[in-house]
Formats: C-alpha cells, structure tokens, sequence
C-alpha cells in the first residue's frame, strides 16, 4: 500500500494524521512491515532540500527505482549543461532575429576553404550550399559572396586575382595561415595593384561582400542609421584567433515570426562572440549554414542555388544518415 498524501509528521497538535481517529492505519502501522519515504528536495529530483513536492512530483517519484531530476531542476541542468542552448526549441530573440552560431576551430590553415562549383572560376554550375557541401567532405560550411552573380569586389581564386572591381564593396583576403585581411572597397585602383598585394601576403583566396563588421576588434565606423540600415536574414564570417572562426547566420523572412537584423546588430553580436575581424557576407534568401551536410539555419525560402560556398575540416561522414 502506497498512500499519496499521508506524511509523518512531528505528532504535535498540527499532525492531522496523528490527531485524527485512524484506526485502520494505526492496526497497520503497528501490524505491518512499513518504511517512509521522502517527497520532497533531492530525494525526488527537485533543486534542493528547502524544495516542497507535490501530487505531480510524487507520482513522478513513485515506482521509478531512481532519483531523476524534475521541474526546475531539469532546467537548472539544461544550462548547466548547454543542452537547452543546443535545442531546436532554443530560439534568442533579439532585434526581431534567430540567430544560429558555428563555432570552429582548425589544426591548420588548409582546412579552411573556398569551394568554387565544379572546381572552376566562372562556371555556370550552381549548387545548394548542402549538396557542395556533401560533394567536398565540408563538416562545416556557409554561404559566400555569390561571386558569380554579382559583378563586385576583388575575387581571388588560388592566388590569382580573377576579377578586380574595386570601387563598390568591400573584400575579405584569406592569407596562407587562414587569417582575414580586409581591403575596404576604394583601396585598390587597378588589378595590378590587388594582385601584387595578393603576391605580397600570400593571398589564397577571398570573398567579396561587405560591408566589413569587425576590425581589429572595433565595430566598423561606418555601421550607422545611415548605411544600409534595414532588417534582412544575414551571415557573417569572424575570426577569434589563428585557426578559430565564427560564423552566424540570422533567421529572417518568416513571416509572422522573425525579419532579421540591422548590420550594426551583427557587428555587436560578432564583437560578443569574440571576433577581433568579421565580414558580412551574402544574407537574404542566399544565407546558409551546414553542418555535416545538413542545414542548421532557417530562412522564410527555400535554399538558393550558388556557385561558391566556404568549408571548414573534412570527414567521410558527411551526409552520413
């Protein structure tokens, strides 16, 4: 017999099982084997022992076989844990967006790469950033600059400057130690000059987008009310440190529910996470954001096709249901 709601009091006046007429339970307490069990604090999962149970708690409790958290401690464990920051229910609302954060880190420069459609500047395959992706081995990977449909910037491709437009945004110049080397559009006024800047500090490759973010661990002083100052899906590239980078791509779009965030919001947020450079790159419908090829972000679209993507590491699990 397992009676719910019946405690062993102090047997003072305020005992009612004590001060009650209870002969049936008298005639068992004193005839049976019985035992009693805490319903409260710890012994049931609950914070602490200053913690009252309850009906629910109770029969949570009973019969389990173990102490198994429950109510506030479960939740106390989650962001112990960071288990509740990793669910797919955890969103952050700030500024009308939901943001989705990659952290990573390399053991060297190589594994931190661009990915051009077919292997080849200007080719007129496109591809979702998932499928890329897959086709690389890429365990994280975003969308980039859409290099090949917007005719801007200083485009680099395996230390060769491949299109040098100079004047309309900003290029971001990964060197041969994976670090981000900014150019502010206007910089450079003939090809001639972007390629022996290229030469002269081991360029890879780059992205073309902008507006700069990050620099040198300050917000970009053009971020005003002024410039560019509307709410759209975004996503941005930040480096902490040699070999570690963030990147975050902002929800947008969905109607009813989010619409993005300003410029300035994203410089701030990347300046939190700890970026001393950051590049904002390609949003909107194009935003996109992989892991093991699976997309981990969310947009009111549909992926959109592209002809580039960036990557970090590599495994043949990739895809991998």
């Amino acid at each position: 017999v397992i009676m719910d709601g019946v405690g062993k009091g102090d047997g003072g006046s305020g005992d009612a099982v004590v001060v009650a007429k209870t002969p049936t339970l008298d005639h068992l307490l004193a005839t049976c084997p019985h035992t009693y069990l805490k319903a409260h604090g710890t012994a049931v999962g609950l914070p602490s022992d200053e913690d009252m149970g309850n009906s629910e708690v109770g029969h949570n409790a009973l019969g389990a076989g173990q102490v198994f958290a429950q109510g506030a401690k479960l939740v106390s464990n989650s962001i112990e844990s960071g288990k509740m920051f990793a669910s797919a229910t955890w969103q952050e609302l700030i500024g009308g967006g939901v943001y989705t954060l990659s952290e990573v880190k390399i053991a060297h420069p190589s594994q931190f790469r661009r990915f051009l459609a077919n292997g080849e500047f200007g080719s007129d395959k496109q591809y979702i950033t998932t499928d890329m992706a897959k086709s690389v081995n890429a365990v994280v990977a975003s969308s980039g600059d859409f290099y090949k449909h917007r005719h801007y910037g200083i485009v680099v491709h395996e230390g060769q400057v491949k299109r040098a437009e100079m004047a309309k945004i900003d290029t971001c110049f990964i060197d041969d130690k994976g670090d981000l080397i900014f150019s502010p559009k206007g910089q450079f006024t003939t090809q001639e000059q972007a390629q022996q800047f290229v030469d002269e500090n081991n360029i890879r490759f780059s992205l073309a987008f902008g507006p700069i973010l990050v620099q040198d661990g300050k917000v970009d002083q053009r971020l005003t009310d002024d410039y560019y100052h509307y709410r759209e899906p975004r996503m941005a590239l930040g480096m902490v440190e040699p070999y570690h980078y963030v990147l975050l791509a902002v929800n947008g779009r969905v109607q009813g529910q989010y619409h993005g965030v300003y410029l300035d919001w994203m410089a701030e947020k990347m300046l939190e996470l700890g970026a001393v450079e950051a590049l904002n790159l390609d949003g909107g419908g194009t935003a996109c954001l992989t892991f093991m090829g699976k997309r981990i972000n969310r947009t009111g679209s549909d992926i959109r096709v592209l002809h580039s993507m960036i990557g970090f590491g590599n495994s043949d699990q990739v895809g991998a249901e």
